[in-house]
């Protein structure tokens, strides 16, 4: 059942990076600046795609495939895709990597707390990470009641939030978050070049 589970999620994937590239070559930059919100499905794909690739210096394909995991972690979790963008940036600068206290993949997840209650995709999977992340954002968010707090406990976990605990930390990881969230929205706000 996982394996079929598996399959669909892949070729789901396959069909999204098929008519994404598609959009990111043929979607003409648009007249007026318009916030992500109000640019189309077709639209926001090729704006993540672009601020993937020139912000963050992404390679093609790559970008192709955290562009689909963003939007897809973003329906899923009721989460602003920009708001995932920032934590991977944050966490990862977009380099799926081991990290020295046990985390892993782009949104820099600890297996030990992460595998039960977000058990719905593969935190060991390279993209299906940015799935999890959003995750475990959403189940903070859910805790916490604000995705101001929702960062902080991520970052520090919720516990140690829950007892006051290194809140200073949590606080400045909440800040750079938001922060680059903030630098995200004032891209939206400008013309996209798809070229």
């Amino acid at each position: 059942m996982r394996d079929l589970r598996k399959l669909e999620l892949k070729i789901a994937i396959a069909l999204v990076i098929f008519f994404a590239s598609i959009v990111v070559y043929f979607v003409p930059s648009p007249i007026k600046a318009k916030p992500i919100a109000a640019i189309d499905s077709a639209g926001q794909t090729a704006w993540i795609a672009n601020v993937l690739e020139t912000r963050y210096k992404v390679k093609k394909p790559y970008s192709i495939m955290i562009t689909t995991m963003i939007e897809q972690a973003s329906v899923e979790y009721n989460i602003s895709p920009m708001i995932i963008m920032s934590v991977i940036k944050v966490e990862s600068d977009y380099v799926s990597r081991n990290g020295k206290h046990g985390e892993i993949g782009f949104m820099q997840l600890k297996p030990k707390f992460w595998t039960k209650p977000c058990n719905k995709y593969d935190i060991h999977d390279k993209y299906e990470n940015i799935l999890v992340g959003a995750c475990a954002i959403r189940y903070n968010m859910n805790l916490t009641d604000n995705i101001s707090d929702a960062l902080t406990a991520y970052n520090i976990g919720f516990t140690n939030f829950d007892k006051d605990v290194n809140l200073l930390n949590g606080f400045t990881y909440r800040d750079k978050v938001l922060d680059e969230n903030m630098d995200l929205i004032d891209l939206s706000l400008l013309p996209i070049d798809t070229n």
